[in-house]
């Protein structure tokens, strides 16, 4: 019954008032037998006396005031220049007198195939200014979608 009016009808009193009537009515038959069953009753008595609910509407409250402060990303038609290979090994030493080793090998591959892979772009403006109107308008529609997700999350 606690648990009912707890969960289903969000009514702390009522499941408090259920568990102190049947500790008592287990108080009652005074039996060693129902020792575990009052531990935990007391437990839970003392647990829901601390239980605060939260507050949904100030929680929806919040949500809505992210969501009016939100505002999409100005559209940009810039096109943005290709940026510069960047090496990342700065050493390029080649000496003949060092003794090659299989790890060396491995390491100068390495090396060689990250400064062909990895390329290292500077933006004079944030990486949003890259996005497209489309990219823009869906990543505002996401951010909305997803804060009214939190919204009817809060509400379950």
């Amino acid at each position: 019954m606690a648990n009912r009016q707890l969960h289903l009808d969000n009514n702390k009193h009522s499941a408090l008032a259920a568990l102190k009537l049947a500790k008592k009515n287990i108080d009652r038959l005074n039996s060693p037998h129902y020792l575990p069953v009052l531990q935990q009753l007391t437990k839970d008595i003392m647990t829901l006396e601390q239980y605060a609910a939260p507050k949904i509407g100030e929680i929806s409250q919040q949500i809505t005031a992210l969501m009016i402060k939100l505002e999409p990303l100005p559209a940009n038609n810039q096109d943005i220049s290709e940026g510069k290979v960047v090496k990342i090994s700065s050493d390029a030493r080649n000496n003949e007198d060092e003794s090659r080793s299989l790890w060396t090998d491995v390491k100068t591959e390495a090396k060689t195939f990250f400064d062909q892979a990895v390329i290292v772009r500077k933006y004079e403006k944030p990486l949003e200014m890259a996005l497209d109107s489309d990219s823009r308008l869906r990543l505002y529609n996401l951010i909305q979608l997803r804060l009214e997700t939190l919204r009817l999350m809060a509400l379950r």
